[in-house]
């Protein structure tokens, strides 16, 4: 930062902020997450997908009167729509068509104190009005 004095105020001039690096990828842990993942191939292409100078935003679309339903979405043959079944357990790496990960379905931890923990997290919130 630095100071820029103009007669009696003094003004605040900020210099634009780079955002740190990334941390450097663990090369370890990702061959576990890797090797104990399942991974499930798409078609989809993230050069594709349309952004703005800073990344990709959503982009607003008009409201739609029609609702499908999952299975109109999943039966459809012009639908780009899978189901994909997860226990909610066991990680799943979802990969793009060059086989990068775009997207992952995290699971729990598999220690058996797990629940027990999440159990007690939950009344500690609600005994605490969260």
């Amino acid at each position: 930062m630095t100071y820029v004095v103009r007669g009696p105020a003094v003004h605040l001039r900020t210099a634009p902020v780079k955002p740190p690096p990334p941390p450097p990828v663990r090369l370890k842990a990702l061959a576990k997450f890797a090797e104990l993942s399942e991974a499930i191939p798409t078609g989809v292409k993230p050069e594709e997908f349309k952004v703005a100078s800073s990344g990709f935003i959503a982009l607003d679309s008009p409201p739609s009167r029609h609702v499908l339903l999952l299975e109109q979405l999943i039966s459809s043959s012009s639908s780009n729509f899978r189901l994909i079944t997860w226990d909610s357990k066991r990680p799943k790496r979802i990969l793009d068509h060059s086989g990068h990960i775009i997207a992952v379905c995290a699971g729990q931890p598999q220690e058996e104190s797990w629940l027990e923990s999440v159990a007690q997290a939950t009344a500690l919130l609600k005994e605490a009005g969260a």
